[in-house]
This record gives structure tokens, C-alpha cells and sequence, in this order.
């Protein structure tokens, strides 16, 4: 069984590399406007480190389940969460590597192909931010009834916030909303991970 320590770290990495690479995720007008391909490079990198951060997320959060002795409503939060995790995995394949391929052609790219891939992505990640913030509340429902109050009361804030966010509109998964995003997420992760660091302690 994964220690929580273990946990922990993976938790830690697992969001905070995305969210610093995040920084310099290029916006579209960077990728389309860039004769010498660097903003395409930088491009591929936020989102390559962001895939290769999706194992260790899971394998933190499955020893959250594992220290939470996987009840029903942790279990059904792991599933949930693989759903996002799958769903974050689409979308930053269309956003990383198969857009920036159709512009890296030299030729003018076909625009409704181009919209065809952003449509793809935007679907996914909505998905992806929609099925987390369900997975969080579920967490914070095993972590209430193991006495961790404030970490469930927030983890059912921030769960809330993610897919009220997105289902009203008001969080729009453009590079900024993108970066706010995976933000929530760290308010909750990171906590989170500190307090299984902390049960290794004990």
C-alpha cells in the first residue's frame, strides 16, 4: 500500500508542476503568429509536462483512498476522477500536439479544422473540470466522517465552484480560465496532501 508521505509528494508534484508551466502556456494568437515554431515548443512542453503529472495525481489520490480504507464514496470518487483525468489527457493532446501540428504544415491551415480541434478540447476539458469537482465533494464526504471538517468543507466548496463555474458559464477554459482551474484545484490538492503528510507523522 502507497504511504501516505508517498501520497503526499505525488499530490504535491502532480499540481504544482502543471500550475507553474501553466505560466507560459501561449495563447492562440501567440501560436498562430509564430514564423520560427517557439511559441509552439513552449506550447507542446506546458502541455507534455501537464500529461506526464496525470500518473502521479492518480497514484496521490489512490492512496488517499487506500488511507481513507476506500469507502464507497472515496471509491466512487477515484472512478469519477479517472474520468477527468482521461478527459484532461483528450484535451490537452488536441490543445499540445494536433494543433500545433496543423499550423507547423507551413501552408495555411484549414480554419475548420482548427475550430474542429478547439471544439474538442474545449468539450474535454469542461468535462475534465465538471467531473473533479464532483470527485472532490464525494472525497470530502469520506474525509467528514474520518473528522478532517475543514478540509471536507473545503473540498465541497472548491468541487461546487468547478462545476457551477462551468455549467453557468462564468468559467470560460481559455488559457486564463485554465490557469484558474487548475488553481482551484491546488487550494484543494495541496491541503490536502499536507494533511497526509502529516498522518505519516502521527
Amino acid at each position: 500500500m502507497i504511504q501516505p508521505r508517498h501520497s503526499a509528494a505525488l499530490l504535491m508534484t502532480g499540481i504544482l508542476l502543471p500550475l507553474v508551466v501553466l505560466i507560459m502556456h501561449p495563447t492562440g494568437h501567440e501560436l498562430a503568429d509564430d514564423p520560427d515554431g517557439r511559441m509552439r515548443a513552449v506550447n507542446t512542453l506546458v502541455h507534455g509536462i501537464a500529461i506526464a503529472c496525470l500518473p502521479l495525481l492518480a497514484t496521490g489520490l489512490a492512496g488517499l483512498c487506500a488511507w481513507l480504507r476506500w469507502p464507497a464514496t472515496a471509491s466512487l470518487a477515484f472512478a469519477v476522477y479517472m474520468v477527468s483525468g482521461i478527459c484532461n489527457l483528450v484535451a490537452a493532446m488536441m490543445s499540445g500536439f494536433v494543433a500545433p501540428r496543423l499550423l507547423s504544415g507551413g501552408a495555411t491551415p484549414n480554419a475548420s479544422l482548427l475550430h474542429f480541434t478547439h471544439d474538442i478540447n474545449q468539450a474535454f476539458a469542461t468535462s475534465a473540470v465538471v467531473a473533479a469537482g464532483i470527485a472532490f465533494v464525494l472525497w470530502s464526504l469520506a474525509l467528514h466522517r474520518r473528522g478532517r471538517t475543514w478540509l471536507a468543507a473545503l473540498g465541497v466548496v472548491i468541487g461546487i465552484v468547478q462545476v457551477t463555474g462551468i455549467l453557468s458559464g462564468l468559467l470560460q477554459l481559455d488559457v486564463k480560465g485554465i490557469l484558474l482551474a487548475t488553481a482551484l484545484q491546488a487550494a484543494w490538492l495541496l491541503p490536502l496532501a499536507w494533511t497526509l503528510r502529516l498522518t505519516s507523522k502521527e
